[in-house]
């Protein structure tokens, strides 16, 4: 679970990177970008070397927030199995868990200066709220699992962590409705020219809907077509394949569910 949550915030940051376009259209798109705020009262422009900090910071996350998990398993059964240890463990897994809290805090903030950087290109996707929930659902869940660590005892951390896990399953479905239909919605992806026809029609399944998913699933996946701005797609030659490629993708979309 908690190299799941490392993977989440990891992925996250490759998201916006596939918003932007990759990393040669991002390094094209700092030349472009306008000052922006490193610290309250420090203002920054988008260089490499910041773009390499802000990776770093970010990408942390997935190795320490595993490697403190693994340590607290260790020590649980070290405490389990050698009673007599003078060690104070419980001070130790309590240390794991702030700098566990940390890592996350840096990750976060990596992400959010990453997102101020690019704001002109990434606004349009939403990012900042997808932000603010992967922060929420990730930051709760670990400030519940440090409420439950200090209400746990030698008599009843069975049963706590037990609660704290069948907790968990609900809201984490909660959570899933939530990213499904409101945060990662699909309606971002549709335009005004978008046809739209009765909910009965996206079940109909004929010889020529099934012939086009075919096409559709062993092709690879394909941002949406306004993902690159349309000068940097007239800049290179790289980027004009990758929009008409995209342009055509959103053209078989629509003729697939629409």
């Amino acid at each position: 679970m908690d190299t799941y949550e490392a993977y989440v915030v990891a992925l996250f940051m490759r998201l916006m990177c596939v918003y932007l376009g990759g990393d040669e259209v991002i390094t094209e798109l700092m030349t472009k970008m306008p000052p922006f705020k490193m610290l309250p009262c420090v203002k920054a422009n988008p260089r490499p070397s910041i773009l390499l900090f802000l990776k770093v910071i970010i990408y942390q996350f997935a190795f320490f927030k595993p490697f403190f998990s693994l340590l607290r398993a260790v020590l649980h059964y070290v405490r389990i199995a050698i009673p007599t240890l003078t060690l104070n463990l419980q001070l130790i897994l309590m240390l794991a868990q702030m700098f566990t809290l940390l890592s996350l805090f840096a990750a976060m903030f990596g992400l959010l200066k990453f997102y101020q950087m690019f704001s002109p290109v990434l606004s349009q996707y939403k990012v900042a709220s997808k932000f603010v929930a992967l922060k929420l659902f990730i930051f709760l869940h670990l400030v519940q699992g440090i409420i439950m660590g200090r209400l746990a005892t030698e008599e009843n951390h069975n049963q706590v962590y037990q609660l704290e896990y069948f907790t968990l399953c609900f809201e984490m479905a909660v959570a899933a409705v939530l990213m499904k239909y409101v945060v990662f919605t699909h309606r971002e992806f549709l335009t005004d020219s978008t046809p739209v026809k009765p909910w009965v029609e996206y079940f109909r399944l004929d010889e020529a809907r099934l012939t086009e998913w075919k096409n559709v699933l062993s092709s690879p996946h394909i941002v949406r077509q306004d993902s690159f701005y349309p000068e940097n797609a007239q800049s290179s030659r790289h980027s004009l394949k990758s929009y008409q490629s995209q342009s055509n993708y959103n053209t078989m979309i629509n003729n697939i569910y629409y």
